[in-house]
């Protein structure tokens, strides 16, 4: 064995082989360290209420709250091409001075209640239909919901933003109405899936 002397001095012991013998393999490289598995995000456990929405004259939405964030779109979707089955179920209480109409439709174990204002003003919510919320809940809390769209358009600053309400005022006021109505009153939740 012979020694090398390396520039910073130190020397290092390394094998002489001889003229034409191939010097031993080199060892592989180790392997990296493993990486531990990511942890999967917890799904949000279910909830009474999927989503709120308050829908202008002409379908035009005013405010979305989505209460399960893995649906939003869907909810979204939901709500909107409801819209028909929503007119139809006014048209069918039009004498009627009830705003309150009831499920309108069940889609996929999910119920659509809707209420509709004397101005045209659509209030829709999308609950579980495994939830068990009574219906009194439910247009408890469509009717505070309408209370705190009017409170909203009250107040001399508030601006429609790009249509949509965008006031957390209301916001905080909605979730507080499906908070107190819909979830504190629901009987069964559904198994997380």
């Amino acid at each position: 064995r012979a020694a090398k002397q390396h520039r910073n001095g130190s020397t290092r012991s390394m094998a002489t082989t001889q003229p034409g013998v191939p010097a031993p393999p080199r060892p592989p490289p180790a392997p990296p360290a493993p990486v531990p598995p990511a942890v999967p995000a917890r799904k949000p456990s279910p909830r009474a209420c999927a989503a709120l929405a308050v829908i202008g004259k002409k379908n035009r939405p005013l405010a979305f709250r989505v209460y399960d964030a893995n649906s939003d779109a869907y909810l979204r979707n939901l709500i909107l091409c409801s819209l028909d089955v929503v007119d139809e179920c006014a048209q069918a209480q039009e004498n009627s001075r009830d705003e309150f109409l009831g499920v309108a439709t069940t889609v996929d174990g999910r119920k659509l209640y809707a209420s509709r204002t004397a101005t045209g003003i659509t209030l829709c919510a999308v609950l579980d239909a495994a939830a068990g919320v009574p219906e009194a809940h439910v247009r408890a809390c469509l009717a505070d919901a309408r209370k705190a769209y009017a409170k909203c358009l009250a107040n001399p600053f508030f601006k429609l933003d790009g249509g949509e309400i965008t006031s957390p005022v209301f916001a905080t006021r909605v979730d507080e109405a499906v908070r107190l109505r819909l979830e504190s009153a629901a009987v069964v939740r559904a198994p997380p899936s």
